[in-house]
C-alpha cells in the first residue's frame, strides 16, 4: 500500500523529504518485480465483478473500472501498467 511504503513529508523534515523521493524513485522496479499487485479502493469495490459476467454488463463494468477516480491518478496507472498480476 502506497500509504506504507511512501513516507509522508512533514513540514521542515528533511529526511523523511528524502526517504520519500527514495521510495517513489524505486516505484518502477518495486511494481514490476512484484509477482502480484493489489489494488483497494473503496470506489471499484462497489463496481460489478466481471470475471463470469458476459455481453453488456461485462462492457459496463469495464467502462465503469476505466473512467473511475483510481484510474486517473497517475501512480496508480504506473501500478497498473507494471504489474504482473493485477
Amino acid at each position: 500500500m502506497d500509504v506504507f511504503c511512501i513516507p509522508v513529508k512533514k513540514e521542515g523534515d528533511e529526511r523523511r523529504l528524502r526517504l520519500k523521493n527514495r521510495a517513489i524513485s524505486l516505484t518502477t522496479p518495486t511494481y514490476s518485480l512484484a509477482s502480484g499487485v493489489l489494488m483497494l479502493d473503496s470506489e471499484i469495490e462497489k463496481l460489478p465483478y466481471p470475471e463470469n459476467a458476459h455481453g453488456i454488463r461485462r462492457a459496463t463494468a469495464q467502462a465503469q473500472l476505466m473512467s473511475c477516480g483510481w484510474m486517473g491518478r497517475s501512480w496508480t496507472l504506473q501500478e497498473e501498467a507494471l504489474a504482473m498480476k493485477l
